[in-house]
């Protein structure tokens, strides 16, 4: 039997509405998921748009941000949400060689969540 990945039992019950095809897991997060899931949030918060961002840097630069940010509930826990946020940083990560993967995916939740405009990957 195969190791039980944290992030799959963290994550139990998820379902992508992001994810329409067939035969596609529907049990995994995609970018697009997390970008729904970070909008909600910062609609439901204005207020800590800025922490959530500086969470999110931390976890793209291998630092894990401090638990202040629980006054979040819409979508996933935000714990969770970061997780899976660093999940998807190791996955580009090894996917796209030289940091591009990372980096590519950190421009696009500046870009269509936090509204920066990122000059690298547009």
């Amino acid at each position: 039997m195969p190791p039980v990945c944290r992030l799959s039992s963290a994550l139990e019950g998820f379902r992508s509405t992001a994810r329409k095809a067939k035969g596609v897991t529907k049990e995994m997060p995609s970018h697009p998921d997390i970008f729904k899931d970070l909008k909600r949030k910062v609609k439901q918060r204005p207020n800590l748009k800025r922490d959530l961002y500086n969470a999110i840097c931390k976890v793209y630069d291998c630092i894990e941000p401090a638990p202040r940010l629980r006054k979040f509930t819409a979508g996933l826990p935000i714990e969770k949400t970061l997780k899976v946020i660093k999940w998807l940083f190791i996955e580009q990560g090894l996917t796209y060689c030289l940091g591009t993967g990372r980096t590519r995916f950190m421009s696009k939740i500046e870009k269509k969540v936090f509204r920066i405009a990122s000059e690298l990957y547009e």
